[in-house]
């Protein structure tokens, strides 16, 4: 134990500290000196993925079906307790085209539901038939005012066509109801937050 006090008193002593600073000091000079540099490492010539690699087919496919590629979307959920019926899926559907002739304000895109046959969109449908979800694409460089102004656009029409507010239905009722999320959703309500 005593051999144990010496060597700290050695080490941390008035002299011993100085001395053990130097020693790290020296060792990371000569460390930094005689290792590689990180930046020498880099490699870029590593190969790049197959085109049979599922991600290479999942960036094809975007790119071939969203071509701007930088539309950000808002996503329109609508749900209805015990199942969508035929008719709330034709106010989904004529909403689509209302879009698709006349975009809301900073709106770039909408999927041509209308054209779909109806089989087609029910097969969108969750498992348990009670939830679509619909997107709609707006510009990239919209800020959060003028996007809040396309969704708020975007309800307004929807609250005209059906006649009353989805968007204030509670989700538990049988009535339909809707609500925006995906990015441009959670966009808004984080500065609504601030």
């Amino acid at each position: 134990m005593k051999e144990v006090r010496v060597q700290g008193k050695g080490i941390t002593g008035p002299v011993g500290r100085w001395v053990t600073l130097a020693i790290w000091i020296v060792a990371a000079a000569l460390l930094s000196v005689l290792l590689p540099q990180v930046g020498k490492q880099e490699t870029n010539n590593a190969p790049n993925l197959s085109d049979s690699r599922p991600s290479v087919q999942a960036a094809a496919v975007a790119e071939r079906e969203f071509t701007s590629g930088a539309d950000v979307p808002a996503l329109l959920v609508w749900h209805k307790q015990g199942g969508l019926k035929d008719a709330d899926l034709d106010i989904v559907r004529k909403l689509a085209e209302q879009w698709t002739k006349a975009p809301v304000p900073h709106q770039t895109a909408v999927p041509p539901l209308h054209q779909l046959p109806p089989e087609a969109l029910k097969a969108q449908l969750s498992k348990d038939g009670s939830t679509l979800v619909t997107p709609v694409f707006f510009d990239k460089n919209a800020d959060t005012e003028q996007l809040k102004e396309g969704v708020e656009a975007l309800k307004n029409q929807a609250v005209a066509l059906i006649g009353s507010d989805p968007f204030t239905v509670d989700t538990d009722q049988g009535a339909l109801s809707a609500r925006v999320t995906g990015p441009v959703g959670i966009q808004i309500d984080a500065t609504g937050l601030f």
